[in-house]
């Protein structure tokens, strides 16, 4: 069961924001929607002690709403998902400098939107446990990530990399710099799309959420341990 947390969404679209908030309260969310950004929710969120996760469209108020972005990544608690229609590169690298996890393009659907959010806003206690340990094989070069659900994911190579870098980490934080080299990717927004599509991919094959977390500021963590055969 997903672990409850406190979630903002911040989006002009009225019919956007009920849908991602009604998805998240469903599953066990605890959600604060807005429509707009003025003096009093930017005070609002930023006195907020409980907030885990925003995800915002800057074009609700541009100055605004890159200050709150700004401060809310200074706290080093919150994980920040911006996403806006069609992002240029330079929209994409000033997010990314204000302190946003992740840059998407929107519309996204809710179930896309809740992995992205699942990704940026930090470990769950709920993974640290035996049962939560993954398993790399990758017999006749073929590779294999089995979940501890048992299902068998294919990886490529370049995923297989990937994890066999966590693997040797044992749950702690991986840099960016290292996971860049690893995956042969510059600049960082794309490390950080690579990610998110490597969770996707391998939750929904998977049935069960890939453990894998952005470290504010840091890297990205495994938090479960991956046997590597």
């Amino acid at each position: 069961m997903i672990q409850a947390a406190t979630v903002a969404v911040l989006d002009g679209d009225e019919a956007h924001v009920r849908s991602l908030a009604g998805a998240l309260a469903a599953r066990g969310d605890l959600v604060q929607a807005f429509g707009a950004l003025d003096d009093s929710t930017l005070d609002r969120l930023l006195a907020e002690p409980a907030l885990e996760a925003l995800v915002i469209d800057p074009a609700v108020a541009p100055p605004r709403s890159q200050s709150l972005i700004a401060a809310l990544h200074e706290r080093g608690t919150v994980g920040i998902v911006a996403w806006t229609s069609a992002p240029s590169g330079a929209e994409v690298s000033a997010l990314a400098a204000c302190g946003a996890d992740l840059v998407l393009a929107k519309p996204l659907p809710p179930c896309e939107a809740m992995l992205a959010i699942d990704l940026v806003r930090g470990p769950r206690a709920d993974v640290h446990t035996p049962q939560a340990t993954w398993r790399l094989e990758h017999p006749a070069g073929r590779g294999w990530l089995i979940a501890p659900n048992g299902t068998p994911v294919h990886v490529s190579d370049a995923d297989r990399r990937l994890l066999e870098c966590f693997a040797r980490s044992a749950s702690s934080v991986v840099g960016r710099e290292r996971l860049r080299q690893v995956v042969g990717r510059d600049p960082e927004v794309d490390l950080n799309a690579c990610m998110y599509r490597l969770r996707r991919r391998i939750t929904s094959a998977a049935g069960m959420p890939l453990p894998l977390r952005s470290k504010f500021g840091q890297g990205y963590v495994f938090s479960a341990e991956i046997e590597v055969e």
